[in-house]
């Protein structure tokens, strides 16, 4: 009960200091759960665009095997014959009177960032895609880039694949 000129007592409520080193306190575990939060994220871009990359490179060679796969060696050449940027094959369709029946001429190329199946762009962004033939071995080597940019920098992703097709 107060009475008149009574002093309350000093431990019945809070100091403006507590006050301020409360708020302190909070505003660091505030500050560093944003830290966190900036970081995960970046993580999360810098994954993705990694993957991405990963995926594209591997879809591109996936349809470079399967377009090859019934295509015989003395149907497959390049253009040029060293570090080709495109290969012209056909397919084996069936057979007729004991000889193979050949679909016709068939392509896979590659050309201004962009790859092509028969003139249908398949991949883009791709920054480099080689062909090589050596004895019966096709060597398809494919490189691409993907960039994020994440608080104000910019990160590159280089991905460089290759497959080996033997006829």
């Amino acid at each position: 009960m107060w009475h008149v000129g009574s002093r309350a007592d000093s431990r019945s409520g809070t100091t403006l200091l507590e006050v301020v080193i409360s708020l302190v306190i909070l505003l660091t575990i505030l500050g560093a759960a944003v830290g966190v939060i900036a970081s995960s994220q970046a993580a999360y871009l810098e994954i993705s665009a990694s993957l991405a990359a990963e995926e594209t490179a591997n879809r591109v060679l996936d349809r470079i095997v399967w377009e090859l796969r019934f295509a015989p060696q003395d149907t497959v050449s390049l253009s040029p014959a060293v570090d080709a940027r495109s290969v012209t094959f056909s397919k084996v369709e069936g057979w007729a009177d004991g000889a193979r029946v050949l679909t016709g001429p068939q392509s896979l190329s590659f050309d201004s960032g962009k790859v092509l199946s028969n003139g249908v762009i398949i991949a883009e962004g791709v920054t480099n895609l080689v062909f090589n033939m050596s004895g019966n071995l096709l060597t398809a080597v494919l490189e691409l880039e993907r960039s994020v940019h994440v608080a104000g920098f910019a990160r590159t992703f280089t991905v460089n694949q290759e497959v080996k097709i033997a006829f």
